[in-house]
């Protein structure tokens, strides 16, 4: 998921820095229970470097957004830049995930078609998600 924003960043020439995805916010229990998730951030209660500032201004040793769950954390406060490029980056990667198949989706088949073609009944293999015959 993170190569498709990396990808989509670049064709736009917009500046992007990796930030941890350790689980602390809503995907958390996705990715607890196996589930694939990725995500784009803007910034929280954390403290913007001076690499972030040169990268994306505003003041180094400030936090990215000093609204961040305070009573100023409201439309007022929103970044419409930030908004129009990640939520653009965010419909770029729906459409590439519902248009390009999964690689284990993509190798389910192609051993299905080669079973398929030696004789074996698709309807007696124990496909479960992903492709569990690989040469």
């Amino acid at each position: 998921m993170e190569s498709v924003f990396l990808d989509y960043f670049r064709s736009q020439n917009l500046a992007t820095l990796p930030t941890a995805f350790d689980g602390r916010s809503d995907y958390g229990p996705f990715i607890a229970k196996g589930i694939p998730a990725g995500g784009l951030f803007s910034g929280a209660e954390g403290i913007k470097t001076p690499e972030q500032a040169q990268v994306f201004g505003g003041t180094a040793g400030t936090a990215y957004d000093q609204c961040y769950h305070q009573a100023c954390d409201n439309l007022a406060n929103n970044n419409d830049r930030a908004l129009d490029e990640l939520s653009d980056a965010a419909a770029h990667a729906v459409l590439h995930f519902a248009t390009t198949p999964p690689r284990a989706v993509v190798a389910a088949l192609a051993a299905g078609v080669e079973l398929a073609a030696a004789g074996v009944p698709l309807e007696t293999l124990p496909f479960r998600g992903e492709a569990q015959l690989q040469k």
